[in-house]
């Protein structure tokens, strides 16, 4: 059978769902779509009616909104998140954020990026899971209980950094070498140097 692994998915603080991200050809099946990008809305925006509709609607209020308060979500995140899924079988990934509107140059704007964190498993090995993704931006951040993903273009390679600033706070970058440091590590510079979101 060519269906890819189902995955168990969380929006934090609403609900969940439970569906197979890629379809038999590789890409993201039209379902997947419609529940990812819902579940990685812009905070404050209720939950949709399924399926979304065929076309954009004329009254979002960002011009790459498909629906108030929700952007589809780049193709290649469907692709790593299977990956994720692929690495930690039957552990529920829960979404912290995805599409924000802040943020001119941000891949969260973009609907290239997700905070994330898996049911049972430390941020510090999805955090080293990442970094074996191509081309991925992978943040971690010691004092919250996420790990950012992000989808870069194809052929430019990594973007690893840590954040030890506390949430809400003023970024703190540190070296996230290969033991991954923990929680209150001293602040140094990134392994590369890129604004992130």
């Amino acid at each position: 059978m060519c269906a890819s692994r189902a995955g168990k998915f969380r929006r934090v603080g609403g609900e969940s769902a439970e569906f197979a991200l890629l379809g038999c050809d590789g890409t993201a099946t039209a379902e997947a779509i419609d529940l990812l990008s819902s579940l990685a809305r812009t905070r404050g925006t209720p939950a949709p009616v399924f399926p979304l509709p065929y076309e954009p609607a004329r009254d979002a209020e960002q011009p790459l909104e498909w629906i108030p308060g929700i952007r589809l979500l780049h193709p290649r995140v469907f692709a790593l998140l299977q990956e994720v899924i692929q690495a930690f079988p039957g552990r529920e990934l829960k979404i912290y954020s995805g599409y924000r509107r802040d943020g001119a140059t941000s891949y969260h704007r973009k609907g290239r990026a997700v905070d994330i964190a898996l049911t049972g498993v430390p941020n510090e090995a999805l955090f080293r899971f990442c970094r074996t993704l191509p081309d991925a931006g992978c943040g971690y951040y010691p004092n919250s209980k996420f790990v950012h993903i992000d989808a870069r273009p194809a052929g430019t390679g990594h973007a690893i950094w840590m954040d030890a600033s506390a949430p809400g706070g003023r970024a703190c970058y540190g070296d996230p070498g290969p033991g991954v440091p923990p929680p209150g590590a001293s602040a140094g510079a990134p392994e590369r140097a890129s604004r992130i979101d």
